[in-house]
């Protein structure tokens, strides 16, 4: 699980711009799990989330400045942060997406950068599963959660003044297998075993191959999108 992370954190920060100066904000932060590599990239990053039992998790010691509010409706003054990340949780909003990226836009100064990642359906076998899993487990809610697809992304952000840069799709195999321990005893006894980390890279491959073949690329269970703040 650790080792899929990882290779997710990796993707997301080819799509980040790069810059000391630059200001970020990680919204929609929850425990803060990518707050550490932003402070690796950014000057100064702040992280906001709208629940406090999920803030009261992020790791003491960080230097990032943790708000609690609303992401359709932020603290912060117009033309705040030069990027902006939302690590999976616009999926928990998916019929206010155009409300999130109008808020992204306003705080956004000209030319940032809104990078995302976040459960895709573009494919109907993805789709069915993904309704099976939503109304099978306790792990999630169908009413209040659903995958999101790239044209309704890409239009929301159109509408919005955020132009789509990259929209890469993510995870098959590797995702199913070690990125949901929390839903399956089974899959959490195999991530534990010694050669789980060498499992887990065998499996970023095959993920990796699989998302480049194009008969098969659709079958995925995420995407990763860049898009920038045109004026």
């Amino acid at each position: 699980t650790v080792v899929y992370e990882e290779y997710w954190n990796h993707r997301l920060i080819d799509l980040l711009p790069k810059g000391r100066n630059l200001r970020a904000l990680d919204l929609m932060c929850g425990e803060g799990i990518f707050l550490p590599v932003l402070e690796q990239l950014y000057g100064e990053v702040l992280g906001m989330d709208l629940s406090m039992e999920m803030l009261k998790l992020v790791e003491p010691g960080q230097r990032s400045r943790i708000f609690a509010g609303d992401a359709l409706a932020t603290p912060f003054a117009p033309g705040s942060f030069d990027v902006v990340v939302v690590r999976g949780g616009l999926h928990h909003l998916p019929d206010r997406l155009s409300e999130v990226f109008s808020e992204v836009r306003r705080i956004m100064r000209s030319g940032g950068r809104l990078v995302i990642l976040e459960p895709c359906d573009d494919n109907w076998m993805i789709r069915a599963f993904r309704r099976f899993v939503y109304r099978t487990s306790a792990h999630f809610d169908e009413d209040e959660e659903r995958g999101l697809t790239t044209r309704e992304l890409r239009g929301h952000l159109e509408k919005n003044g955020l132009r789509p840069l990259r929209i890469e799709r993510s995870g098959f195999l590797g995702y199913a297998l070690l990125l949901n321990t929390d839903m399956n005893g089974f899959l959490r006894t195999i991530n534990s075993l010694p050669w789980s980390r060498v499992m887990a890279k065998w499996l970023i491959g095959f993920d990796s191959l699989w998302e480049k073949t194009p008969v098969i690329r659709s079958l995925t269970f995420n995407l990763f999108l860049s898009a920038q703040k045109v004026d």
